[in-house]
């Protein structure tokens, strides 16, 4: 055959065709006979069918022939009957029926044993299927999660993922608020699902305490949840999302129809959660990092802000001051006295304004440092009511200062230099930003553990947007009417100074409608001390903000 495959060959070459390459044959590979195939579990059902047909045919076969045969001999005439051994003849039926009956029962034996075999092949089958498709669902969770890293959109595509997981009819998911120790619903599906839970609080809260997935499997166990029963759910699950060692909250589960979830479900949840509870945790720090990048560049657009307004303000009452002093030197002589009166007063406003704006940025200072001192002795509110309303008489000459403070004793302690500040500042924005002709009114009002002062004007008001800002410092308002002429500390020392006295101050607005502001001042008892007090830094003086400002 080899001689014949070589001339075969060499005759293919001599004719100029390459000749075909035999497949090359890998030793450890074979082809599977048929006959070796291991048959299915029906395949050995219907083979024990058949057997057990068979055995019953041939035993009714045996009988029969039995009876057959008794009969027959019986027919015979007793000459051919005694030639006849009939107990022979009956001893092999019952040999071959006995052989029979062993081959029968060693099939059966070996039947089951196979059947046994197949069943637990395809329960080992089963179970790898569902492993597989558990890996093929958390492959295709893990895509979609690290897809985003908006906080909103990771937890939306979770509950989708997870409810399509174990079809669930609704799902929710909790994040923790480590400060409070409550959860709330950060995302739900459907979306009307609402909820805020301590620890120990309902299922979210009790899953959150003990941090171990909690099946609730039928509606009789869903009972002892208010916020499952209220909904009429059949069945739910929560598992606790930890990263890094930290609970940062839950996700649940729920079904409200026929669906009943089993261990099977839980743990499918519970390996989604490990890896859902990573994304989220990477989505937050998102989140803080783009926060903390907005926040810085807020305050790099506030210093400039605040660089360009300072230089202004400087600017404007220095140019004044340089014009007129040219003036009165190059033109003295040719002056009336009254100009030279007027000329001088003009710049003694200038450099008072100089010196009202160094006096701000120094106080600022002074109380970023904490190194700010107030006295501390029993306040006479009327008089220094007066002093402030001396002070603003040249600059209040367009409006109506209309002051109602009771003369007497109120109670109050604290530095009388500093709440003339505060009602100076906060009477000076009422004059600068309402019109001329209208009325400011300064009024006290006594509560029962406090005094509430309260400066109204009737100017065009704060816009809402402008109202939660007005405090914080370098921050300018443009309500309507008002313009960008100050550099934005004056109310920011105005709450420094009343925190300080342990009291309060905020603002009450209305477009079209003026604006009041409102200083709420502790009473002290009559025997307390008035040595000095030394104001302490920002979080034992109990300043409300970190930063407040005036309104522009």
């Amino acid at each position: 055959m080899r001689s014949a495959r070589r001339e075969s060959t060499s005759a293919a070459r001599a004719d100029g065709v390459a000749a075909p390459r035999e497949p090359k044959r890998l030793p450890h590979l074979r082809a599977v006979d048929p006959a070796e195939r291991t048959p299915s579990l029906e395949e050995v059902e219907r083979g024990r069918w058949q057997l057990w047909s068979v055995a019953f045919v041939l035993l009714f076969a045996v009988s029969l022939a039995v009876v057959v045969v008794s009969y027959w001999r019986e027919q015979l005439p007793p000459a051919i009957a005694e030639l006849l051994d009939f107990s022979f003849i009956r001893y092999i039926f019952l040999a071959l029926t006995a052989a029979f009956g062993l081959h029968v029962f060693d099939r059966e034996r070996r039947f089951r044993k196979l059947t046994h075999a197949l069943i637990d092949t395809r329960a080992r089958s089963l179970a790898l299927e569902d492993r597989l498709r558990e890996v093929s669902a958390l492959q295709q969770v893990l895509a979609a999660l690290n897809s985003s890293l908006d906080l909103d959109g990771v937890l939306e595509i979770m509950l989708r993922q997870a409810s399509k997981l174990v079809n669930a009819s609704e799902g929710a998911v909790l994040l923790l608020d480590p400060e409070r120790g409550t959860q709330t619903v950060a995302s739900a599906w459907p979306a009307g699902l609402t909820g805020e839970f301590s620890m120990d609080e309902d299922l979210p809260g009790t899953v959150a305490r003990s941090r171990l997935a909690t099946l609730v499997p039928a509606p009789g166990d869903v009972a002892a949840y208010p916020w499952l029963a209220g909904r009429n759910v059949s069945a739910s699950m929560c598992a606790p999302l930890v990263a890094a060692g930290q609970l940062i909250g839950t996700v649940i589960l729920s079904t409200t129809g026929d669906r009943r979830f089993a261990e099977y479900d839980l743990r499918l949840l519970m390996l989604f959660a490990e890896q859902a509870a990573v994304a989220i945790s990477n989505a937050q720090m998102f989140r803080r990092e783009k926060e903390s990048v907005e926040r810085l560049a807020d305050l790099d657009r506030l210093k400039t802000d605040f660089i360009a307004t300072i230089t202004h303000e400087l600017k404007t009452p220095l140019t004044s001051l340089m014009g007129y002093a040219t003036i009165l030197r190059k033109r003295a002589l040719e002056l009336n006295s009254d100009q030279r009166e007027e000329f001088f007063n003009i710049m003694s406003r200038q450099g008072d304004r100089i010196l009202r704006l160094i006096e701000e940025l120094l106080q600022s200072s002074r109380i970023d440092a904490g190194v700010a001192k107030l006295r501390r002795e029993p306040l006479d509110l009327a008089a220094i009511a007066k002093e402030v309303e001396s002070g603003l008489t040249s600059l209040a000459k367009t409006h109506t200062l209309a002051f109602d403070v009771p003369d007497r004793n109120l109670g109050l302690y604290g530095d009388p230099n500093a709440i003339e500040h505060v009602l100076t500042n906060l009477l000076e924005n009422a004059i600068k930003y309402s019109e001329p002709g209208t009325e400011i009114r300064l009024s006290v009002e006594e509560r029962e553990h406090d005094v509430h002062i309260m400066v109204s004007d009737h100017g065009q008001g704060i816009d809402p947007e402008d109202l939660p800002h007005i405090f914080e410092r370098f921050r300018q308002a443009n309500g309507q009417g008002r313009t960008r002429n100050s550099v934005g500390l004056g109310l920011y020392i105005v709450r420094s100074l009343v925190t300080a006295h342990g009291g309060r101050v905020w603002a009450d607005s209305a477009a079209g409608r003026g604006t009041t502001f409102t200083i709420a001042l502790p009473r002290r008892a009559t025997h307390e001390t008035t040595e000095a007090l030394a104001l302490e830094d920002a979080e034992q003086a109990g300043r409300l903000l970190d930063e407040v400002t005036e309104v522009p």
